[in-house]
């Protein structure tokens, strides 16, 4: 088990993904992009010290977060927070493991008071 911190700026993000055409090395875009390239993890969105969402997932977070069904890169949590707690899972924790960690995550949160976006 790995963990992660990401920072972000949702306004640059933003301000960049509107912009056609390819992306430089210090592009926000790519920069976080770059930095969201792990699998099998349970992420936390945060402004400051606030967790706003905890998800998981076995792609990439980028993934998760452009190409989604209901893509997270327009959602409350994202737009909101300024950074991204990571924890990297080893391979062999499958799906069920994954979603239970989660759910613990999302519990404990809750007690202490978080309010959470999550819908579970």
């Amino acid at each position: 088990m790995v963990f992660k911190e990401v920072s972000y700026n949702y306004n640059e993000i933003a301000l960049t993904l509107s912009k056609k055409g390819r992306r430089k090395k210090d592009d926000p875009v790519q920069l976080l992009k770059n930095e969201l390239t792990d699998k099998n993890i349970i992420y936390f969105f945060y402004k400051d010290e606030d967790c706003l969402y905890v998800g998981e997932t076995d792609t990439c977070l980028w993934d998760r977060i452009m190409r989604h069904e209901n893509p997270e890169k327009n959602s409350k949590w994202f737009k909101k927070g300024n950074k991204i707690k990571i924890i990297i899972l080893d391979k062999e924790i499958d799906k069920y493991s994954r979603r239970n960690l989660e759910s613990c995550f999302i519990i404990n949160l809750l007690r202490a008071d978080h309010h959470l976006y999550n819908k579970q």
